[in-house]
């Protein structure tokens, strides 16, 4: 085998370890479409943003993003968890998950 070979299993090997216990995680709208209350969207906001900056600072979060303003798909979260119950503890704390403004979808990598 020549250097390109090895080095690319050396990569592949590597995104393998990097990737384990990695989870992707589609934030989907729920059930609750209730946007009435404009200040208590806000608040979920900023308490949603707050529990996905916690996930970072604790290396768990490696990165989050929405996908659009009116797609059934509000967002990403790539979340490091030990299982399914571990992951969804993560977003035990974020209201619009606690309230079903949104759905968690999530596939392990």
């Amino acid at each position: 085998m020549g250097k390109t070979a090895t080095l690319a299993g050396l990569v592949a090997l590597t995104t393998i370890q990097a990737c384990a216990g990695m989870w992707m995680v589609f934030l989907n709208i729920g059930p609750n479409k209730d946007t009435k209350d404009k200040v208590a969207i806000a608040q979920m906001q900023a308490e949603h943003v707050s529990n996905l900056t916690r996930l970072g600072k604790k290396r768990l979060g490696m990165f989050a993003g929405p996908l659009g303003e009116n797609g059934f798909i509000r967002g990403t979260v790539m979340v490091k968890a030990n299982d399914r119950a571990d992951l969804l503890n993560h977003f035990a704390t974020d209201p619009f998950v606690q309230k079903g403004y949104l759905a968690i979808e999530a596939y392990p990598m």
